[in-house]
């Protein structure tokens, strides 16, 4: 039988029990501090810093765009110009347009185009341009032309374009003594040169093409008229030399 003083006891402990129970009642609050909720994103905290690129992308190949790029060749000892130039092929005259110095013809421009120079070979005698393809504006190509294809100020208007096929002044109509096979040609100085339409008018076995452009002087009429001369392919044919660079080239960057 219980007594009073055990009654007293267990209900001690059975309301303890119930308070604590109470306080552990989700909705109700004890002295314990709530722990804070997660603090919402910052999107300008957590944005990523720009990184600084440590390996800069190389200049685009100039001759990228070029149909026939995979044609053309390239060699360790030319100049490169960087950045490329722009430049003009001479007005008036054909110009043969290769797949390498001397190498074999692509194709012959026949009208003045604005190209860009590329390269310069290490004899100095062949440039490596862009040009638009003359059968498709849109389209580019590249080859390498000798430097005569280039506007040359110092010897394309010592004879100005309407005096094409007309008499020349005495001062103008300096006499040559040419050989057989010979004519008498002008460029920035007169000499003698062997004319040709291309390279099937030059002596192969001598290692010549049809690559050089100069005027041609009829001296039994004292009339000029645009023409192309043979070239030597296997050496700079100093005889031949034009004394300055073509115009966008005068001031070349020797290397």
């Amino acid at each position: 039988m219980l007594t009073r003083k055990t009654i007293v006891v267990a209900f001690g402990v059975i309301s303890a029990g119930a308070i604590a129970c109470q306080n552990n009642t989700p909705g109700t609050t004890n002295n314990a501090p709530s722990p804070s909720p997660p603090a919402a994103p910052n999107p300008e905290a957590t944005s990523v810093a720009p990184v600084t690129n440590t390996n800069a992308v190389a200049p685009a190949d100039p001759l990228a765009l070029a149909e026939n790029k995979t044609d053309i060749k390239q060699y360790p000892d030319e100049y490169k110009f960087s950045p490329p130039r722009q430049a003009k092929m001479i007005t008036g005259f054909s110009a043969e347009v290769r797949s390498a110095p001397s190498g074999d013809s692509i194709s012959t421009v026949e009208t003045a185009a604005n190209v860009t120079e590329v390269a310069r070979d290490a004899k100095g005698n062949y440039y490596l341009v862009l040009y638009p393809d003359t059968k498709d504006s849109s389209k580019q190509l590249a080859g390498w032309v000798y430097k005569d294809a280039l506007e040359n100020v110092a010897w394309s208007e010592t004879v100005p374009t309407q005096t094409q096929g007309k008499a020349l002044s005495n001062t103008m109509a300096t006499k040559l003594d040419c050989s057989t096979g010979q004519a008498h040609l002008r460029t920035d100085r007169d000499f003698c040169g062997k004319t040709c339409k291309d390279d099937k008018g030059c002596d192969k076995a001598k290692g010549e093409i049809c690559d050089g452009l100069a005027f041609e002087v009829r001296e039994s009429t004292s009339k000029v008229s645009n023409a192309r001369y043979c070239i030597s392919s296997t050496s700079p044919f100093a005889n031949n030399a034009h004394g300055p660079e073509h115009g966008t080239s005068a001031a070349l960057d020797h290397h």
